[in-house]
């Protein structure tokens, strides 16, 4: 027993908490359609891990969640719990018994639990994976799969294959295989390019190295120099500034004393301001009031004028008005005499139009009774006119239908006899098809064999080139690794040329004295440092020990070494220390015993040519180097007589006890390390050219096998594509002659029974023109019949005369329309002539009130010019008072401005006075503030050259540097050395000269280099990982075909046992639709039921069919039998006798496969040791209840459906 028990809440149909326990053997659940049986294989199908809702009857996770009834609300979740029973082991976990459970929320989150613990998808997937549950395609088989798997093209059966083999697992591999080359073939394309990218700027970074090199030497040189420049500048321009601050303070006290002897000027001419300013002010008062009498005479004249001009306008109004109310009176008389006249013609106008009205309106009356007859005789004419009509059009109808019959019965005649010809043609022509087409086939099949051979002949050529590109990918990465060496060494030496030749490393004196060795200088040997020959681990030791002395020239004789230094003096171009061979004079070389911790004397461990020994003996002679310091200070006890011990690692112990060490902060290249590297390198380049010219050799071979298989392999492609398309056109030949006899076939066919249809067609053609002669007589009769009665009718409607009384008629209306008008123009005559009347009477009532108003404006008019005459006198006395008092007031002000002339004057001058001590102050304080500018400027120079400032507080205190972690004052210089400007000039030049440096270049160069390094590491691993992919598909290849292949066979056999079993005979059997290729060939499935030949699936009757799917069923499971199955109404399609069958082959396989069925047949409930059943006693609410067939005494079979039924 694998499955033990099924918990279901609010899964579907399931509201209530549902639990179903499962027992060995077969469990069928029963109950009637549409009660949710199925929903028990959908909820085994979802907490198993299902993704796709359609496989569940579903759409969203919302489908799965209990959805409410009538008297139930909707539930919120959706749990199902699977129980599996692990005591034997068979899952991959430390339980006996194991819980698997799934939720799903409205929200549409999902939870997945692995014995009450919450885990993630892909763990439940693992376990049940482990056991081939989770993505067995038979574990849970639903209504229509038994069916559709024959229903299946054989490339989709495959996978039923695959599943029931146990490759799945293998496959999926296979596909991560593939991806991972995929991924990996990009990685390596990025990495790939990556070093092309690098390789341009490694030499870039190599020459901005050496650069960056000589620029730090150069700087070292330039800072000292500049040191002392700056502090000379520095101190001279604080001392300015101090002489510009006390002139500008004294110039600052003259010019508060002028500013306050200006001010008391400024104080009297503002009283003399105040004074003038109250005297114009009375001025302009007086000015004022003058200016207002003026303004206000010349306003009297000006209303005086208009009051005049509007009494003569007035006057000339009143006798326009007056002359205009006579005519208006004269135009009133004559209108009423008019209005008169034209009552008397209204009046006898309307007599008239009464007279010629009465006539017209008897005449009318007698004419209606003439037209209502007419209109009678009119509408029966008009229905004997349809009524011929209608038989005349039927008689026509009748006619053409009989010649359409005609014409038709003559096509049909010769449509059969054509059809007739093409039926013997295409017999003929279907017998030529049927010998051709048995050529085709067999052409197609020799191309087929063909092109198997060769598919197999370019899958030995993909092997051989894939080891071939593999070595390739090896050879390469050797080629890169030597030529990046090659490369770098090349580099290192040129770098190390350039160097030398251009004596970087060395103070300026020595660098003068070698340069002008090889020129004017004679007897110069070299420096000492590269006169000797050190071991790489001796290097710390000796370059501690010798320190400056490094640099010291050897000279052949002393006339050498004083003809360097008068050199040096000449051209001002530094110090150097000489040491002549012919007076040096070394002292007693140290004789030591050997012991563990001493290494040896210096100039014992160096080696240099034999005539150099008075030098090295001098230098190195009383120099012991030890171990380490422990060594140094046990020695130290004892009397050796050195004169220094120096340690391997460069530590320094002087006899006195004084001992140095620590780390040493590089500041420019190790002379000895450079030395060593230089000799070595000719070597070592050498080397590495032999190692590429064997790497090319090898890269080369493998590229030329390389090349000479990918051309055979695209000729092998080129004749396969041939092949193939020879091939391809023999199958579409074919297939096209197989259609095309196909198509002769519904050819004739439609011939045969075009020609029966053609037969009927002329038999009802016969029978339709009986009908219509029939009809046509008919027509005739009622034609004739219409003709005679509307002639009759037509002679009675000419025999009625209407004439004479129409056009009296017309005379009338004309008259009394004629009167009528007449009458209509009078009466708006009449009521113009009133209107113009009244209008007349309004204008000349107007024109009164205007005369009246005019004399009462101009009797004010008068009084008013009088009372203006009086007040323009009255202001012309006024104006002469004013003109007396302003001449004393002008006297006084000119008075007051001379006064305030004299002190504007006396005011200007010490104004000028102040102005021109401001302007010495303001000249003062510009050269204070040039000078503060150019302190800037040589602030911002130092710190552009030297590093970081700190100002100081008073002028007395020197300008502080901040130099890593010290603070140090710039040197107090009160002179400049001579030359020294000269120096720093050349300096910057040669600075200048070298352009952009990359000061970080000698890092960055080490960092590419290593990255260029990890990256070929990296592009070989990826190479080799590719390999290693191809390695592991091929492999998985042999063992998917192979388990596949045995598999097949496995179930072949099973499939043809239960085929006779189920059918009592008969054969069947599982065919490779491509033998050859195991790795993608469908499976097709041949049935010989028993009295019939072998014929494919889809000739199979409905019952065959089904039985056939049953047998494959079973086959599936005998192969790979699964720790249980559920089985939903697969025996649905069986009759009774077959369902035995069935259910005896269930019973076989329920010892190794526990069964749960969904069922609703009894013979298969029969054989089940357990029986749910499920109702739907509420809408839609599924209900289950269960019976244990062990615990019940020999029952029969209705009984055990007796308490479900209920």
């Amino acid at each position: 027993m694998r499955l033990k028990q099924l918990d279901l809440h609010g899964y579907k149909s399931f509201a209530s908490r549902s639990v179903f326990e499962f027992t060995s053997g077969i469990t069928a659940i029963v109950g009637p359609n549409g009660s949710g049986k199925s929903n028990i294989a959908d909820a085994i199908r979802w907490v198993m891990g299902e993704q796709s809702y359609r496989n569940l009857r579903g759409r969203s996770t919302e489908d799965m969640i209990f959805a409410g009834s009538r008297t139930r609300p909707r539930q919120g979740m959706a749990e199902v719990i699977l129980t599996l029973d692990n005591s034997d082991g068979w899952l991959p976990i430390d339980y006996t018994e194991v819980t698997v459970g799934r939720r799903a929320y409205r929200s549409g989150e999902n939870e997945y639990l692995l014995n009450n613990n919450r885990v993630r998808y892909r763990d439940v997937l693992d376990i049940l994976n482990s056991a081939g549950l989770a993505r067995s395609n038979y574990t849970v088989i639903g209504q229509g799969m038994v069916d559709a798997a024959l229903a299946l093209r054989p490339e989709a059966r495959r996978a039923l294959f695959e599943d029931t083999a146990g490759i799945t697992p293998h496959l999926r591999k296979r596909e991560e295989a593939l991806r991972r080359i995929q991924e990996t073939e990009r990685n390596l394309e990025r990495v790939n390019d990556i070093l092309n990218e690098l390789r341009p700027r490694a030499t870039s970074l190599r020459r901005q190295a050496e650069r960056a090199e000589e620029y730090i030497l150069l700087s070292q040189d330039l800072q000292e120099l500049q040191r002392i420049w700056y502090g000379y500048q520095w101190q001279r321009n604080r001392r300015n500034l101090a002489r510009a601050e006390e002139r500008l303070r004294e110039q600052r006290a003259r010019i508060d004393s002028h500013r306050e002897y200006h001010r008391g000027f400024q104080e009297k001419q503002e009283q003399i301001v105040a004074q003038q300013n109250q005297v114009r002010q009375v001025i302009a008062d007086l000015r004022r009031r003058e200016t207002a009498l003026r303004e206000d005479t010349e306003r009297l004249r000006r209303e005086l004028a208009v009051a005049n001009e509007r009494g003569r306008l007035h006057r000339q109004q009143r006798q326009v008005i007056e002359g205009e109310i006579r005519a208006l009176t004269s135009r009133r008389d004559i209108l009423q005499s008019e209005i008169a006249r034209a009552a008397e013609e209204l009046a006898e106008h309307e007599a008239q139009y009464q007279a010629a009205h009465a006539e017209l309106e008897a005449a009318r009356a007698e004419l209606l009774t003439i037209d209502d007859e007419r209109r009678s005789l009119d509408r029966r004419v008009r229905d004997e006119q349809k009524r011929l009509d209608a038989a005349t059009a039927a008689i026509a109808e009748c006619r053409a239908r009989i010649e359409q019959i005609t014409e038709r019965r003559e096509q049909l005649a010769a449509a059969r006899d054509d059809a007739e010809a093409q039926i013997t043609e295409i017999d003929r022509r279907l017998k030529e098809a049927e010998a051709h087409g048995r050529t085709l086939q067999e052409r197609e099949e020799a191309l087929e064999a063909e092109c198997d051979a060769l598919r197999q002949e370019g899958d030995d050529l993909e092997k051989q080139i894939e080891r071939t590109r593999e070595e390739l990918a090896v050879a390469e990465k050797n080629l890169i690794q030597a030529r990046a060496e090659r490369d770098r060494l090349l580099a290192r030496q040129e770098a190390l040329a350039r160097i030398r030749q251009e004596l970087t490393g060395y103070v300026p004196g020595v660098r003068e004295v070698l340069a002008a060795g090889s020129n004017s200088l004679e007897g110069i040997l070299g420096t000492v440092a590269t006169l000797m020959n050190v071991p790489g681990e001796l290097e710390a030791a000796i370059e501690a020990a010798l320190g400056a002395r490094l640099q010291n020239v050897v000279t052949e004789r002393w006339e050498h070494a004083e003809a360097a230094i008068a050199y040096l003096k000449r051209t001002r171009a530094g110090w150097a220390t000489f040491l002549p061979l012919d007076t040096v004079r070394p002292r007693q070389v140290l004789n030591i015993r050997s012991e563990p911790d001493i290494v040896g004397v210096g100039s014992a461990l160096v080696r240099y040519e034999e005539r150099l020994r008075p030098v090295f003996e001098l230098l190195l002679g009383r120099i012991l180097i030890v171990r380490d310091l422990t060594a140094a200070r046990r020695l130290l006890r004892s009397r050796t007589g050195a004169s220094l011990f120096v340690t391997l690692e460069g530590e320094t112990v002087q006899p006195g006890g004084v001992l140095s060490g620590g780390t040493r902060k590089s500041s420019g290249p190790n002379l000895l390390a450079q030395e060593r590297e230089w000799r070595e390198l000719p070597d070592r380049i050498a080397t590495a050219e032999a190692r590429l010219d064997e790497f090319a050799r090898a890269h080369a071979e493998a590229q030329d096998l390389l090349t000479d298989l990918r051309r055979r392999v695209q000729e092998q492609e080129r004749r396969l594509t041939q092949l193939r398309s020879e091939r391809d056109a023999a199958r579409e030949a074919g297939a096209r002659h197989a259609q095309s006899i196909r198509e002769m076939t519904r050819d004739r066919d439609w011939q045969t029974n075009q020609m029966e249809r053609t037969r009927q067609e002329l038999a009802t053609l016969d029978e339709r023109e009986e009908k219509l002669r029939l009809r046509m007589a008919e027509s005739d009769a009622e034609q004739a019949a219409a003709t005679a009665a509307l002639s009759e009718l037509r002679e009675a409607l000419a025999a009625i005369e209407d004439g004479e009384l129409r056009r009296r008629v017309g005379e009338l209306e004309t008259r009394a329309a004629v009167a009528q008008r007449t009458v209509q123009s009078q009466r708006r005559l009449m009521e113009s002539h009133e209107s113009n009347l009244a209008q007349l009477a309004r204008q000349i009532e107007e024109k009164s009130e205007q005369d009246t108003h005019l004399a009462a404006d101009m009797a004010a008019l008068d009084r008013e010019i009088e009372r203006l005459n009086a007040r323009s006198a009255a202001i012309e006395a006024e104006n002469k008072a004013i003109d007396e008092q302003i001449h004393p007031a002008q006297e006084e002000l000119s008075r007051l401005e001379a006064a305030q002339r004299d002190i504007e004057h006396r005011a200007s001058q010490s104004l000028e006075r102040l102005h021109e001590s401001e302007i010495e102050a303001n000249r003062i304080a510009l050269e204070r503030d040039r000078i503060l500018d150019q302190q800037e400027t040589l602030a911002r120079e130092i710190e552009s050259d030297l590093g970081p400032i700190d100002l100081p507080d008073t002028v007395s205190h020197q300008l502080r540097l901040s130099l890593d972690d010290d603070v140090v004052e710039l040197p107090q210089v009160t002179s400049l050395p001579p030359g020294l400007g000269d120096e720093v000039r050349q300096l910057k030049t040669r600075i200048r000269r070298l352009g952009n440096v990359n000061v970080d270049a000698p890092r960055e160069y080490e960092q590419l280099l290593d990255r260029q390094t990890f990256l070929q590491g990296q592009a070989s691993d990826l190479r080799g990982a590719i390999a290693s992919l191809h390695e592991v598909i091929q492999e998985l290849d042999a063992i998917i075909e192979r388990d596949f292949v045995a598999t097949v066979e496995k179930v072949n056999e099973a499939f043809g046992e239960y085929f006779r079993v189920l059918f009592g005979g008969g054969n069947a059997r599982l065919i490779l639709t491509d033998p050859e290729n195991p790795s993608t060939t469908g499976v097709d499935i041949i049935a010989h039921p028993p009295g019939k030949r072998a014929q494919g699936l889809a000739l199979l009757s409905g019952g065959e069919r089904s039985l056939t799917a049953v047998a494959l069923l079973f086959a599936l499971l005998r192969a790979n039998p699964v720790p249980f199955c559920f089985l939903d109404e697969v025996d649905a399609a069986l009759d009774e006798a077959n369902v035995n069958r069935f259910r005896d082959l269930l019973v076989q396989h329920a010892e190794d496969t526990q069964f749960i069925i969904i069922t609703h047949n009894r013979r298969t409930i029969e054989v089940a040791s357990t029986i749910y059943g499920i109702t739907m006693s509420e809408q839609g609410v599924s209900q289950c209840i269960s019976l244990k067939l062990d615990d019940v005494h020999e029952p029969t079979a209705s009984q055990k459906l007796g308490p479900l039924q209920g």
